[in-house]
């Protein structure tokens, strides 16, 4: 098994470790655990049948919490690159000049022309039978009468 510098601790592991009947098979197993996910060593229990059984149990669970840790610092490595590069994105963004021809205008799906229109956050829209619309975020409305 490879070096990591992490690994998953998992209850599993408390559990065996309060199972065992002493404290130098309890020390014995932590070291074990760690040598095997931070160093790649394989722990040699010859000389205690209760940690050798023990630890044939375990041992695969060690093997696929430390696969877990380099996926998760993968994850968080390409989480940073990817934040790294918006944040660069964002800033030439802003280099762009605010003064742009046609602003608010455009075309719909249709190639017809269209011009934005603001709407403040919260407010109450006229519905098209002159009702307002609840501001709330969220709200489901209820189904209309009839089949659809």
């Amino acid at each position: 098994m490879a070096q990591s510098d992490r690994f998953y601790f998992w209850r599993g592991y408390y559990d065996a470790l309060k199972m065992l009947p002493t404290p130098e098979q309890r020390d014995g197993l932590v070291m074990g655990l760690c040598a095997y996910a931070f160093d790649g060593e394989e722990p040699d229990y010859s000389g205690d049948a209760v940690l050798s059984v023990v630890w044939q149990i375990v041992r695969d669970q060690v093997a696929e919490s430390v696969n877990i840790g380099r996926e998760m610092a993968e994850r968080g490595r390409r989480s940073g690159e990817s934040r790294r590069r918006k944040k660069a994105g964002e800033q030439r963004s802003n280099a762009v000049p605010n003064s742009v021809p046609n602003e608010g205008k455009g075309t719909d799906r249709k190639g017809s022309d269209c011009t934005s229109t603001s709407v403040e956050v919260g407010a109450s829209l006229p519905a098209p039978d002159g009702a307002a619309l609840a501001p709330h975020i969220g709200e489901i409305p209820p189904k209309p009468d009839g089949d659809l």
